[in-house]
């Protein structure tokens, strides 16, 4: 279910964005040739991996009445909402991404007739530390897709000698200043 929407409050202010409801389970899992019989029950019922069950987005354009000679600034600034999301069709514990937000701001300042502009853009201005998919290459019990440790709590691995548990991130805050010209 996704619902979008776009309102000019004022000639100078406007708000946009969207809401998205997914529901998304694994139905039939068929198992790799040599697994056993019950490797489908532990994943069948499942949230499919890669589908936040709620992502959600609001983004505010306001061209300030500042009256300045020859100048128009204006300010923007979204928000991005994703809630928990995990990596791992076993439903694998570490590679599960808690539910957050992002947060962008920008203002820029250009001629009455927008032909020159200068812009300060700032991206995950919190600097939220976020990851944006992972791999478990380690022992998964088939029947809970629990991870298996051994007594010193190690990974027993399925690839290489020590297993393979990879995240990879979003992006880090990030400041751009943009320069711009209409021709």
């Amino acid at each position: 279910v996704e619902l979008d929407f776009n309102a000019a409050i004022t000639d100078d202010f406007s708000l946009s964005g969207g809401v998205n409801y997914t529901d998304a389970h694994i139905n039939k899992f068929i198992c790799p040739t040599g697994a056993a019989v019950t490797c489908a029950d532990a994943i069948n019922g499942k949230p499919l991996p890669f589908a936040p069950k709620y992502k959600g987005t609001v983004t505010m354009d306001w061209r300030l009445p500042l009256n300045l000679d020859g100048f128009n600034v204006d300010l923007n600034s979204s928000l991005v909402y994703q809630s928990k999301t995990n990596f791992d069709i076993n439903q694998n514990p570490y590679a599960i991404q808690t539910a957050y937000a992002l947060w962008d701001l920008g203002v820029t300042v250009r001629t009455k007739d927008d032909k020159y502009s200068v812009s300060f853009i700032a991206k995950n201005l919190t600097d939220k530390q976020y990851k944006t998919s992972g791999y478990w290459f380690g022992a998964v019990n088939p029947t809970t897709g629990a991870p298996i440790l051994t007594p010193a709590g190690n990974v027993i691995p399925t690839l290489g000698k020590e297993g393979v548990v990879t995240a990879f991130y979003g992006n880090p805050r990030q400041i751009f200043l943009s320069l711009g010209i209409d021709f």
